[in-house]
């Protein structure tokens, strides 16, 4: 039923979303990285300044945090560049 509903969008508007989902994840990347700087000055602070491990770890933890979400946008992003380029190669065979 779901291959079904995939089958009957054109390619003008398969394209449309892609673009658009494009955009989103560029959105997302741009967040990711604005918060993993911040975190990253926040938990360098804090290790400068206190010697206590149990705040310096929940800073380290938020900024894993970050990286984890900014992995896993690019993960999809470069996972849809080689997909797109690999269809584009298919062609021309």
């Amino acid at each position: 039923m779901v291959d079904n509903r995939f089958q009957q969008i054109d390619k003008k508007t398969w394209h449309k979303y892609s673009f658009y989902f494009n955009i989103i994840m560029f959105i997302i990347i741009g967040i990711c990285i604005f918060f993993t700087i911040i975190d990253s000055y926040q938990a360098g602070k804090l290790a400068n300044s206190l010697s206590g491990g149990d705040v310096i770890s929940n800073a380290w933890i938020k900024v894993m945090r970050d990286v984890a979400f900014l992995a896993i946008a690019l993960a999809i992003v470069f996972f849809q560049l080689f997909r797109n380029q690999w269809l584009i190669m298919k062609r021309s065979w």
